[in-house]
């Protein structure tokens, strides 16, 4: 709709859509608080985010549920993921055929951590990865596709570690050993806070915001496809394809950081037919 604003308070079970003379054009009632995210289709349908709370999952950005309503108000669907292994969180995406795409937390343990070649863990430390996953609303809420970020980490520190690379040769990989704390009851490793999906070329924009970084991953066909680093269309799974944002997360060079915390990827028309974005930064 043109000229309109729809915003979901995170404080209030009501999402409104206003005009830009701050009128109700409508509202929607939920049992849920706001949970950061909420969305209309193209027929009226509201798609919005509400908030469950957890005892492992304590960082920002708290989701857990997402409901679908009509422009009626009435409920659609709804569909959570809320257990101490995952927790949705932030954003998510609507596919043109009605599919989610979502992004959730996954706690992973200190023995997998210490496997994976994290150093410096704080005992009792709740450690928290990301996970992209879609889901089929139509198929009683299928996973149908993911990505998992423990699949394309690194680390630089032990060579006896499977996942052991030099810098130099990690521009496709993650750091495991980014974002540090020695203090608080979790590390929110990537905490990532914003996914887009560019249907044009079939890849994935996911903002990083604990590392101060935009990425772009391949949405493969499959997830096998996307939990290794060959295949594709582009030929590196799941893999990093672009970075952007603080190259000293993969460079030695001390570079200037062009990222600070940011928020809200949307790709956006630069009127060349360029690959172009926007962020809040």
């Amino acid at each position: 709709m043109d000229k309109t604003i729809l915003f979901s308070p995170l404080a209030s079970m009501d999402t409104y859509l206003i005009n830009n003379c701050g009128e109700i054009i409508n509202s929607w009632n939920s049992q849920f608080r706001g949970g950061m995210t909420a969305y209309l289709d193209k027929d009226g349908n509201l798609y919005r985010g509400g908030k469950l709370n957890s005892s492992v999952f304590l960082a920002g950005g708290l989701g857990g549920v997402i409901e679908k309503f009509s422009w009626d108000g009435d409920l659609i669907w709804s569909y959570a993921l809320a257990n101490d292994s995952l927790h949705l969180h932030h954003d998510f995406y609507v596919m043109e055929n009605e599919n989610l795409l979502l992004i959730a937390w996954e706690f992973i343990d200190e023995l997998k951590l210490g496997q994976l070649g994290r150093t410096g863990i704080v005992p009792g430390q709740k450690f928290y990865s990301e996970r992209i996953i879609e889901i089929d609303p139509s198929k009683d809420f299928e996973v149908v596709w993911q990505w998992r970020a423990i699949d394309h980490c690194f680390q630089g520190i032990d060579s006896n570690i499977p996942n052991y690379m030099d810098r130099k040769d990690a521009l496709r990989k993650l750091d495991i050993n980014l974002t540090r704390s020695d203090v608080g009851p979790f590390l929110d490793w990537l905490h990532i806070n914003s996914v887009e999906l560019d249907s044009e070329n079939n890849t994935l924009l996911l903002s990083c915001n604990a590392i101060d970084e935009l990425v772009v991953i391949e949405k493969t066909n499959d997830s096998q496809t996307a939990s290794s680093d060959q295949g594709g269309a582009y030929a590196y799974g799941g893999d990093l394809l672009f970075r952007w944002g603080r190259a000293a997360n993969f460079l030695d060079e001390n570079l200037p950081k062009m990222l600070f915390k940011q928020h809200d990827i949307n790709i956006v028309d630069d009127n060349n037919g360029n690959f172009a974005f926007s962020v809040f930064n």
